[in-house]
């Protein structure tokens, strides 16, 4: 039930992946992933404990709701665990202090895909692929007037920039890119992604060279000695690390990285931090106009 793989010689086919988000390739590990896919499959096939599978297959691959892994990024709206989807956007009722929106103008979610019943909901964007994935804090109502609250760790860039991006998307302006993931961190995601499916679909390493890096017909002493055969090789591997350990490759490495790099430029790492760093270290609660 995993992903037709035959489509893996069609460049096209993964033109998404390079302005997809780190929540978007975590989703398209997943769904790749043979061990979900028997879980999604116990869960579909068992209707007496769904809810028992579906605790269960949140705890083990980080995600609130299983989804069919046939469906692509665009047709699933999945929702991942808050405490390890640094995008997530958190949502409290506004503090009392803060005073009203300008003019008493009102905010609503008219592009909202789906919510849960544990506070969880996604919104869109113009494009299918851009989403915002927002939990509502406990005894939260949506109909309430609401704050974002960020963490003061180093996940809070992550979650500031995710705040944009909602603002963004709620107030019709231009949203901007995740930037968990490099530009480069996407081009390798893409060629990782088309090795893993030509592997699936039964492709040798030299046919995966030749539609991917565009290599020659080689004799078998010219491929051992081959840069493209080297180069698939490590594709494959990081692929199948990839689909092994999906939400730890897309959610945590990549983003403790960027994290790391981003602070350093910051002066988060400098002791002696300045002024208005330290100030905005103490607490950011954001409004969000409803």
């Amino acid at each position: 039930m995993t992903p037709d793989a035959s489509r893996w010689r069609s460049s096209a086919y993964y033109d998404h992946v390079e302005g997809s988000s780190a929540s978007n390739i975590a989703w398209e590990w997943l769904r790749r992933n043979e061990h979900y896919d028997l879980d999604f499959e116990a869960w579909s096939r068992n209707s007496a404990t769904a809810d028992t599978l579906s605790d269960q297959i949140r705890q083990r691959w980080g995600c609130d709701f299983p989804v069919s892994p046939l469906l692509d990024v665009p047709a699933a709206n999945i929702f991942w665990e808050a405490g390890l989807d640094t995008s997530v956007v958190l949502l409290a009722k506004a503090p009392s202090e803060m005073p009203p929106p300008d003019g008493g103008s009102q905010t609503t979610f008219d592009g909202i895909l789906r919510t849960d019943d544990r506070g969880n909901g996604l919104l869109r964007g113009d494009d299918p692929v851009q989403r915002v994935q927002f939990l509502l804090t406990a005894a939260t109502h949506a109909d309430a007037p609401l704050a974002a609250v960020i963490p003061l760790g180093l996940e809070g860039f992550d979650r500031v920039e995710a705040l944009l991006r909602l603002l963004a998307m709620l107030h019709g302006r231009a949203i901007p890119s995740d930037t968990r993931l490099t530009r480069q961190q996407l081009a390798r995601q893409r060629k990782m992604l088309r090795a893993f499916d030509a592997h699936r679909d039964g492709a040798t390493q030299q046919e995966i060279a030749r539609v991917i890096f565009g290599a020659g017909d080689l004799s078998r002493d010219e491929w051992q000695a081959s840069s493209n055969r080297h180069a698939v090789m490590s594709l494959l591997r990081d692929a199948r690390s990839s689909s092994l350990a999906v939400i730890a490759n897309c959610f945590v490495i990549a983003a403790e990285r960027n994290r790391a790099d981003r602070s350093h430029r910051c002066g988060i790492l400098d002791p002696q931090l300045r002024p208005a760093t330290r100030r905005l270290l103490f607490a950011i609660v954001v409004a969000i106009r409803r």
